[in-house]
C-alpha cells in the first residue's frame, strides 16, 4: 500500500480488495468477500498480541492464542532461566549456551510470525505489500547487519567486563581507523549507542534484578532480531510481504510488533547494567532518567490520536504508520519502565552500610499450600463473629514447604530474629519456664558468629526472682554473648540494651504506658461483678500486679493433686467447665473495657498442662511496641534493617495471643509459629508446630550452608 497509488487509494475507501500478482505487474481488483472488510478500522486488541482474531472467527482466535500462548511459554522459559533457584543471583552460562538460547528464541518469534501469516492468508484477512527493488537491496544488507546487531547486543549484556578495551587502544594508536570503526559501531547499535560500559555478566551473579533483567534482556534482543529479519527474510524469498493487522487503512504484521516492543526492553535494560555497574563502584543507589525514553513515543501517540479523531482518510497512510509505530514503542517504553523500575528498587533495597547485598528470595511454596492458605484466610475474613477467627488456623508447613522457607534465608539470613521465650526458645509445659540449656546457649552464640542479631520479646519481668529473665537466661549467658544483647519483658513494656561490656543498663531503652490505680479498680470491679454472676468463685483466684500489667489467675480448686483423686472423665468435664466460664467473664471483660472506654491489650491464656492455673492478663502495651523498639535499637547503631530482614518466632499466634502483635506490627517481616495454631487473618504467619525443639531445629537448618 505504502507503493502503490491505485491500491492505497482503494483502502482508503474502505473497499474489500484481494492483491493478485502477475510476475511484475500489480493488478488490484474489487471483491464482495467481507473478511478483508471486517479487518477496517482500529481493531487492536481485540484478540490475542491485537490481531483482531476474534472478527474472523473463534478458530482462527483460538489459534492465534494458542501460538501466543507457545511463544510466551518459551519467552519465559528464557527469561527465568538467569535466575538462580527461588529468584537467586546466578552467573550467565556459557557463551555456547546463551548463544543456543538466544536463536532457539529469535526461531521461536521468527516461526510465530510466519505461522500468523499462514494463517491469515488462508483465511483471506491479509494485504499484501510489493517488494521494490530498492527497498529489497536494502533489505539484503539489513539482514547482515541485524545478525551483527544481535551478536553485539547479547555478547555486551553477557560480557564479564568491557568488551570494547582493545578497541579503545586501537584508537589510541591509530586515530584515524579507530574512529571509523568506531562511528560504524555506533550506526550499527542504534539507537542503543556504543557504551561497553552496560555489562552484566559479573553483576548477574552477584544480584538477583540484574540476573532477571538480563533475562528479559536476551528474550527482547531476540524479538527485535526476529522482527527485522521477518520481514526481511520474506521480502527476500517472495518481493511480497503479508500483513494482517489493521492500522487505520493499512495493515502491519507481528514482526513490526516485536521490533517496537522489544527495542524499549533491550534498551532500558541495558542502561539499568550501566546504572548498577556505576553504583556499585560508587557504592551508592543506583539512578536512571527515564525521561529521555518518552519524547519519540510521547509525540507518536499524540499524532495517533489526532488521527483518530479527524478519521484515518484524513492523514496519508505513511504518517498512520510512524505514528502506529510511535505508539507501539511508547507502549513498550512503559511497560519496560515498569519493569526496570522495580528491578532498580530491588538492587537499591540490596544496598546495606555501603555495600549491595543479594536479596531475600520468596519462598518456593507448593501451589496446594498457597490455596490452603488463602481459603484459610478467606474463611476468617468472612467471619462476621469475633470467635470464629480462633478456629480458622493457618495450614501446617509440610516437609517440602518447610524446605522452601528454611531455603528462602539460606545465602541472606535474616539480620534479626525477634523471638518469644517460653515454650518458643524453652519449654513451658510444667508451667515454671526452664533455665536455659547449654545446647541453647551455643545456638545463640552460632547465631551472632553469623551475624544474626537475637533479641528475645517475651511476657516475663527482667527481674523478680527464680523465674524473671535474668535468672533463667541473662546470668548463664557469657559477657560476649551479653553484649549489646536486646531483651524485651513484660510483653513489650520494656525494652533494655546491655552495653558493649555486657552490662544491665540502669534504665530501659524504652518503657511503656502504665496502669493507674484507678484503672485497676475499674477492671477490678468488671471481673468481680462478671465472675459473681458466672458461678467463679474468686477464693480460688489470685492476682498479680505489676506497673505495667494487671494479671488474674483462676484456678477454681482444679490442680494436680485433684486431677489425681478424680476419674479421668470427671476431671476433663470438669476443665471444660472451669474453661467454658473463664471465656464467658474474658467476653464480658472486653465488653466492659469498651464500654468504660479503657484501651487495654487483654489475653485468656490457657496452659499446656489442665491442671495449671489459667490466666487473664492486661497491659498497655503489646510486643507490638517490642518489635518497633528492637529495631529502633538496632538502627540506631546505624545498620538498616528491612522488613523482609526480619525473622518472628513465636508459640501464641491465635486470637488474641500474646505473640500475634509481632507480625502485625511488621506486614513485611516473616513469623513462624510452632504453637498448635495460628490465625488465618494473620497473612505474614507460617505454622510450623513442634515447640522449641522445631525453633532450634529450624534455625539450625537456615545456618546450614
Amino acid at each position: 500500500a505504502l507503493v502503490d497509488g491505485e491500491l492505497d487509494g482503494a483502502i482508503k475507501k474502505g473497499d474489500s480488495v484481494l492483491v493478485d500478482f502477475d510476475g511484475t505487474k500489480l493488478v488490484v481488483r474489487k471483491s464482495d468477500e467481507g473478511k478483508t472488510t471486517k479487518l477496517g478500522g482500529w481493531a487492536l486488541g481485540a484478540a490475542a498480541l491485537g490481531l483482531a482474531a476474534l472478527p474472523a472467527g473463534a478458530s482462527l482466535a483460538l489459534a492465534v492464542a494458542g501460538i501466543a500462548a507457545a511463544v510466551g511459554y518459551a519467552a519465559w522459559r528464557v527469561a527465568s532461566s538467569y535466575s538462580g533457584p527461588h529468584g537467586r543471583a546466578q552467573a550467565p552460562p556459557l557463551a555456547r549456551v546463551w548463544a543456543v538460547r538466544a536463536v532457539v528464541m529469535t526461531a521461536a518469534f521468527l516461526a510465530a510470525d510466519w505461522a500468523l501469516k499462514a494463517l491469515f492468508f488462508g483465511s483471506g484477512l491479509f494485504v499484501f505489500h510489493h517488494i521494490v527493488p530498492t527497498r529489497a537491496l536494502i533489505m539484503a544488507a539489513a539482514v547482515p547487519l541485524n545478525l551483527a546487531f544481535g551478536a553485539w547486543m547479547l555478547s555486551l549484556g553477557h560480557s564479564k567486563a568491557a568488551p570494547l578495551e582493545k578497541l579503545r587502544k586501537f584508537r589510541e594508536r591509530h586515530p584515524v581507523l579507530g574512529a571509523v570503526a568506531y562511528g560504524l559501531l555506533q550506526v550499527l547499535a542504534f539507537p542503543f549507542t556504543i557504551n561497553d560500559q552496560r555489562y552484566a555478566g559479573d553483576l548477574a551473579a552477584k544480584h538477583p534484578a540484574v540476573a532477571k533483567a538480563l533475562g528479559v534482556f536476551v528474550v527482547a534482543a531476540a524479538a527485535v532480531l526476529a522482527g527485522t529479519l521477518g520481514n526481511g527474510l520474506e521480502g527476500l524469498v517472495n518481493a511480497k510481504v503479508v500483513d494482517f493487522i489493521p492500522v487505520g487503512h493499512g495493515r502491519a504484521n507481528l514482526a513490526d510488533f516485536l521490533v517496537f516492543l522489544g527495542i524499549p526492553f533491550a534498551w532500558m535494560t541495558l542502561d539499568f547494567f550501566g546504572a548498577a555497574r556505576k553504583a556499585v563502584a560508587a557504592r551508592k543507589p543506583a539512578v536512571m532518567n527515564f525521561a529521555k525514553y518518552y519524547a519519540l513515543p510521547v509525540l507518536g501517540m499524540l499524532t495517533f490520536l489526532l488521527a483518530s479523531s479527524a478519521g484515518y482518510a484524513a492523514i496519508p497512510l505513511p504518517a498512520i504508520y510512524a505514528a502506529f509505530f510511535s505508539t507501539l514503542f511508547g507502549v513498550g517504553i512503559l511497560g519496560a519502565n515498569v519493569f526496570v523500575q522495580r528491578r532498580l528498587a530491588e538492587f537499591n533495597g540490596s544496598l546495606q552500610d555501603g555495600v549491595f547485598q543479594p536479596m531475600p528470595a520468596k519462598p518456593a511454596f507448593s501451589a496446594g499450600y498457597r490455596l490452603r492458605r488463602a481459603a484459610a484466610a478467606l474463611l476468617a475474613s468472612l467471619a462476621a463473629l469475633p470467635f470464629v477467627g480462633k478456629v480458622v488456623s493457618q495450614p501446617k508447613l509440610s516437609d517440602k514447604d518447610y524446605a522452601a522457607l528454611v531455603e528462602r534465608y539460606r545465602g541472606r539470613l535474616p539480620k534479626v530474629v525477634i523471638t518469644d521465650y517460653d515454650d518458643t526458645f524453652m519449654d513451658n509445659s510444667d508451667g515454671r519456664g526452664l533455665v536455659i540449656s547449654d545446647a541453647r546457649l551455643k545456638l545463640l552464640e552460632d547465631l551472632k558468629a553469623a551475624g544474626v542479631r537475637v533479641a528475645f520479646a517475651t511476657n516475663r519481668p527482667l527481674t523478680g526472682g527464680s523465674y524473671a529473665m535474668s535468672a533463667m537466661l541473662v546470668e548463664r549467658m557469657s559477657p560476649e554473648l551479653r553484649r549489646d544483647f536486646i531483651l524485651s519483658t513484660g510483653g513489650g513494656a520494656e525494652v533494655f540494651k546491655f552495653s558493649s561490656k555486657g552490662e544491665l543498663p540502669e534504665t530501659p531503652y524504652f518503657s511503656g504506658p502504665a496502669i493507674s490505680e484507678a484503672e485497676r479498680a475499674v477492671v477490678g470491679g468488671i471481673i468481680a461483678a462478671e465472675s459473681a454472676k458466672l458461678g467463679v468463685d474468686m477464693a480460688h483466684a489470685r492476682s498479680d500486679t505489676k506497673p505495667y500489667e494487671h494479671a488474674f489467675m483462676y484456678s477454681m480448686g482444679l490442680n494436680a493433686e485433684k486431677k489425681a483423686a478424680m476419674p479421668e472423665a470427671e476431671w476433663k468435664a470438669a476443665v471444660a467447665e472451669r474453661n467454658r466460664r473463664l471465656t464467658a467473664v474474658f467476653a464480658a471483660l472486653e465488653k466492659g473495657l469498651k464500654k468504660e472506654g479503657l484501651e487495654f491489650a487483654a489475653t485468656l491464656k490457657f496452659p499446656p498442662r489442665d491442671e495449671l492455673e489459667p490466666y487473664i492478663r492486661l497491659s498497655k502495651s503489646t510486643k507490638s511496641f517490642a518489635v518497633k523498639a528492637i529495631l529502633e535499637v538496632v538502627e540506631a547503631e546505624g545498620r538498616r534493617v528491612d522488613a523482609e530482614d526480619v525473622l518472628m518466632l513465636g508459640d501464641d499466634f491465635t486470637v488474641p495471643g500474646y505473640d500475634s502483635a509481632m507480625p502485625k506490627a511488621l506486614p513485611g517481616g516473616t513469623a513462624v509459629a510452632v504453637g498448635s495454631a495460628a490465625d488465618a487473618r494473620i497473612g505474614n504467619v507460617h505454622l510450623l508446630g513442634g515447640g522449641p525443639d522445631a525453633t532450634e531445629k529450624f534455625l539450625r537448618d537456615i545456618l546450614k550452608k
